[in-house]
């Protein structure tokens, strides 16, 4: 897992931009980032996120795209009573 500093709120520089990515994987991964943050971000302007991959930026979009045959899937299941809910489980 690879994770990376984004600017969170568009403060000096575009939202949800890159502002650091370390070369390493995993643990050191994350500290590198905190380590950067504790060194630049003096207003909380930066997050520490997971780095997604391309085939996952692809299936978000792919999968927000509004089309008759998804509409028409979701309006039958909405006639059978639509998403169950969540119970607790005993």
């Amino acid at each position: 897992m690879r994770y990376i500093v984004i600017n969170q709120y568009g403060i000096g520089g575009d939202k949800g931009s890159v502002a650091y990515q370390p070369r390493s994987a995993g643990r050191e991964s994350y500290d590198a980032c905190d380590k950067w943050c504790r060194q630049h971000d003096t207003a909380n302007t930066y997050a520490i996120v997971e780095r997604e991959d391309k085939t996952t930026l692809a299936a978000r979009a792919l999968g927000s795209i509004r089309t008759e045959k998804k509409a028409a899937a979701a309006r039958e299941n909405g006639k059978k009573g639509g998403r169950p809910r969540k119970g607790k489980e005993e």
